[in-house]
Formats: structure tokens, sequence, C-alpha cells
């Protein structure tokens, strides 16, 4: 299941995309000065290389002052060298917020997704014990209805929506046929235990917790199907099998159809708003917040900080700030976590000590304000 720390690495994770996506649109809109100062070869008229190659210099660090250090443009420059400016700042600008619009859109969605794909996985086992019954009902001639583990699931899968395409539901038949074959149908052991079991439901869910555990969830065509499907599976696949693991575990004979799927957490809708709550203020603040490190940063160039560990930074600053009933050392002690996850070893020192200066800072300025049970308000 999605916890805290998962939507928080989430949220930092779709933060560095922006962040990679705004460097990538800084250096596109430099390219967009230099073309505009490239000779024109179709021109009838002799062209002056030097001086088109020495305004474009001009104009890429004017640019770069006004991007990086907010420095208006000069006076005393050309008409031409200003437009070229002004031109590629509203490209920018348009871009990143182009950028911005799509990831905080996308968030929630392909979060959300993690229900899908776990969804699709009970599709898959359904269809896998389907075809594990047609064999013992050809093999041993028993009563199809007495596999009663999937029919709990079949029937908990007809309450939900099928949002699945065709094509979809195709390659599940496909895949989960080929999976079949190497995990079951080759394995002649398990068949005779699902055999003598049949009718036992603790025991044919054991069998299959088993099956699931050691076999499907590692097939490399369940691997490739998931990753199609799911656009974060390298990030969903955890929660996915623990949702899978969680529903086999609290399944029982009397469960109503209705209450066998489980949410992607104890509470979406309060997750979900932690989520996008926490992503928009870091984005919303970004430049605010790059100030607040930059002001903590001894002998050390804001652009020398890796993407990640911004992403990482300005989200924990977001969450010191927005969320007063969440204690500062608990919000560091998450951050530094996801730091050692995806970034460098040497990033949780520095992370730690940059947050421990800004945090203390920001609580003397009373921007910071914890109020809450155990913790003291700051007025």
């Amino acid at each position: 299941m999605l916890n805290r720390r998962i939507l928080r690495s989430k949220a930092v994770q779709y933060l560095y995309g922006l962040l990679q996506s705004h460097t990538a649109n800084y250096h596109l809109a430099i390219e967009h000065i230099k073309d505009h100062f490239a000779p024109d070869l179709n021109s009838m008229e002799p062209q002056d290389k030097v001086k088109l190659l020495a305004d474009s210099e001009i104009a890429v660090a004017a640019f770069e002052e006004l991007i990086n250090h907010d420095k208006p443009l000069p006076d005393d420059l050309s008409p031409m060298i200003k437009k070229a400016v002004n031109s590629a700042n509203l490209y920018l600008l348009n871009a990143i917020k182009k950028d911005n619009s799509h990831i905080s859109s996308t968030l929630v969605q392909n979060t959300e997704a993690v229900h899908d794909s776990y969804v699709l996985t009970l599709q898959m086992l359904v269809k896998t014990l389907s075809f594990l019954e047609e064999d013992l009902i050809k093999k041993f001639h028993v009563d199809a209805k007495i596999f009663s583990v999937k029919a709990k699931l079949l029937e908990s899968l007809a309450v939900r929506s099928n949002k699945s395409s065709k094509e979809t539901n195709d390659n599940i038949n496909d895949l989960t046929y080929e999976i079949y074959r190497d995990i079951l149908a080759k394995d002649q052991a398990v068949i005779e235990v699902f055999k003598n079991k049949l009718g036992d439901f603790e025991a044919e869910k054991t069998l299959l917790k088993d099956v699931i555990k050691a076999e499907l969830l590692k097939h490399p065509y369940y691997e490739t199907l998931m990753e199609e499907e799911d656009f974060d599976w390298s990030e969903n696949r955890v929660a996915v099998k623990d949702l899978v693991n969680k529903t086999l575990k609290n399944l029982t004979e009397d469960t109503a159809p209705a209450q066998i799927l489980i949410s992607i957490s104890a509470n979406w809708e309060e997750d979900k708003s932690f989520m996008k709550q926490l992503f928009m203020n870091a984005l919303d603040n970004k430049d605010k917040y790059m100030k607040f490190v930059s002001g903590k940063l001894q002998n050390w160039d804001l652009n020398r900080v890796s993407e990640i560990d911004m992403a990482i930074l300005l989200m924990a600053i977001a969450e010191l700030i927005t969320f007063p009933s969440i204690p500062v050392k608990v919000s560091i002690n998450e951050y530094l976590e996801i730091a050692k996850e995806y970034s460098t070893p040497k990033s949780k020192e520095f992370i730690n000590g940059v947050l421990d200066k800004v945090s203390l800072d920001l609580q003397d300025k009373g921007i910071i304000k914890k109020s809450g049970r155990g913790l003291i308000d700051n007025k």
C-alpha cells in the first residue's frame, strides 16, 4: 500500500522531472537566441558573421543575467538583441508553464495507476486459475465450482467496472497463458496439491500466495505487461505486490465481493490531498525556496546543487512550512531517507546540514509554525 513516504518520494520524483525539463527549456531558449543571429543563407545581401556572432554572445549573456540573477536588460542593448532576449524569455516562460501544468496533472493520475495495476494483477491471477481449472476438469474430472478462491476474486472483479481495453484483455489472455504454462502446467506436483486441496478455502489461499510470491509476480511476462500499462511501474511495483498480498491475506469465505478489493492507502482522499498540496506548494514557491537554500550555502553556488538534491530540499521546505502538525524532525528525517534511496552517498549529510539551517532560520522568523499534540506553537 501507499504510505506517506512513498507519496513524498513521488512528489520529489515529479518535481525532479520538472527541474530537468526547466533546465532543458532554458538551454532550448539559448539555442533560440543563437538561431536568431544565425546567418541567413538565402539572403542576397552580405552578412557580417563576426558581428552576428558577437551580438549572439551578448544576447545570451544578457538572457543568463535576466534568468539567473533577475537583472533587467541594459539600456544600451540594440533593439535586435533586446528582441531576441525577450523572445527567448517568452519561449521559456511558456514552455515552463506548459510543463508545470502537464506534470502536476499527471502526478495524481499516475499515482492512482497503482490501483489499476493491482486490479490487473488480480485479473491475471484469476485467468491463471482458469487455465488451471480447465486442466483439472479435463485431467481429473473435478467439479469446477469447487475452486472457491478463484470464484471469490472473480466476483469482486465483476463488481468493479472494467477499464481495460479489448487489446489489454487480449494481452492478459495471451501472456497469462504463457505464464500458466511456465509455472503450473509444467509442475505436476503443484497441480496434484491443488487437486487434493480443492474445497479447502484456506489451503487454496495458502497455495495461491506461495505461487504468486514465488512465480507470478517475478515472471518476465508479468513485468513486461506492467511496464507497458503503468508509467511508474518501477516505483509502483512494491505497492502493487503489497496490495495483492494483503488482499489474499484478508480474504475469507464470508467476505462480500464489494469488500475484497482494497484502497491504495488507508485514507486515499486525505493522502491524495497531502501529496497534491505538498507538490503544488513546492512548485508554486520554487524560486522563493531556492533563495532559502542559496542563503545557507557556504562557498557553494546554487547551480552546483544537483537537481535531485534540489528537488528533495524544495519538497522538504514545502512540508516544513505547509503542514503545521508534522514535527520538523519528522519531515527532515523523511527526506533524508528519500535522499539515501535516490541521491548520492554524500547527499544525505549535505541535505541534512542545509535543512537544519533553513528550518532554524524559518522558525526564528515565524515562517515555520508548528502546533498540535506534542508540539509547541512558534509565535
